[in-house]
């Protein structure tokens, strides 16, 4: 079964999503072929401790982690922010992907992308 996806320039995958315990929860899939860049900015709020990443798939079914570069991982008393930018996604469709390991907070998570040849 296929998931939706979300059409954005800017738009919210995540709002304010409750994590806590060992939840995972991904963002609305992005359909991908006609942007040339992609950027992710997650912010969470409260103490969560997790991992963040970014996932690709050929058939928006089965999403692989491609090993974005996230400079931040939420970690246990710290609210903040992190940006992640994966240029040249080459695989139809994205999403971003959090696995909480401890803490509670609540996670955004908003989208930014680039039309190819803009």
């Amino acid at each position: 079964m296929s998931r939706g996806y979300a059409n954005f320039f800017p738009s919210t995958l995540l709002s304010a999503h409750a994590v806590s315990g060992t939840i995972t929860v991904s963002g609305s899939p992005i359909r991908c072929d006609r942007f040339s860049g992609i950027t992710f900015v997650c912010s969470w709020t409260g103490s969560p401790t997790g991992t963040l990443s970014v996932q690709a798939s050929l058939d928006n079914i089965t999403y692989f982690d491609i090993g974005a570069s996230v400079s931040q991982q939420p970690g246990a008393g710290s609210a903040t922010a992190t940006m992640i930018n994966n240029v040249g996604i080459v695989a139809p469709w994205v999403t971003i992907f959090y696995t909480n390991s401890a803490g509670t907070g609540a996670l955004t998570v908003q989208g930014y992308a680039r039309e190819m040849g803009v």
